[in-house]
């Protein structure tokens, strides 16, 4: 069921969600128009972009098998599949939006460049405000700070000597930059496609 290459985004979404199931017969619901339900599987493409392929398999086993409609020939409600979405792979924390397009903006782009992305993201999400010279300036002190720590947690786990917590907060930092990594994919996804 994997793939040599994980999908990831709205592609795949269309690809290994909509295309099949509209490909095995599944319609749109009665009495949706032809163009909402095209909004509401763009919709879905959004909603559903955080999984990763295996998950949007197992969806789409859950689809087939769950069709609506009396011949069982229907796309199911939108919030039915979300539902069941969730239940396969909890999607993540919502990011305000300020957070996303900072992040998607040339600044964000600075940051990962700067190697203070993580901190960046922190603090937008904290201050619900964008940065300035000041404020910018914080940011990376507590990058710098963050840097010479994970540097110190790395050489204990090779060590031996990393402490539980220690271990926990490097864990914590990686997710977070991997998140901040997400965010800016995403735009690239979009401009691409």
């Amino acid at each position: 069921m994997g793939h040599a290459g994980e999908k990831t985004g709205r592609s795949a979404v269309q690809e290994l969600l909509i295309d099949p199931l509209t490909n095995i017969g599944l319609v749109r619901p009665s009495g949706v128009t032809k163009a909402a339900h095209d909004q509401q599987l763009d919709r879905l493409k959004d909603r559903l972009a955080y999984m990763s392929s295996e998950n949007l398999e197992v969806l789409r086993e859950v689809i087939e098998a769950n069709p609506a409609g009396p011949q069982g020939d229907r796309w199911p409600a939108v919030i039915t599949i979300l539902k069941w979405a969730a239940d396969i792979q909890a999607p993540p924390e919502d990011e305000p939006r300020l957070v996303t397009s900072w992040l998607r903006s040339i600044e964000g782009r600075k940051a990962l460049d700067g190697g203070y992305i993580v901190e960046l993201r922190a603090w937008l999400r904290k201050h619900r405000r964008p940065t300035n010279a000041y404020t910018l300036s914080l940011v990376r002190e507590k990058a710098d700070e963050n840097m010479r720590r994970r540097m110190r947690i790395e050489e204990a786990i090779a060590a031996g000597t990393a402490r539980e917590e220690d271990r926990a907060w490097l864990d914590a930092y990686r997710k977070a930059y991997e998140t901040c990594l997400e965010i800016i994919a995403a735009k690239d996804e979009e401009e691409a496609a």
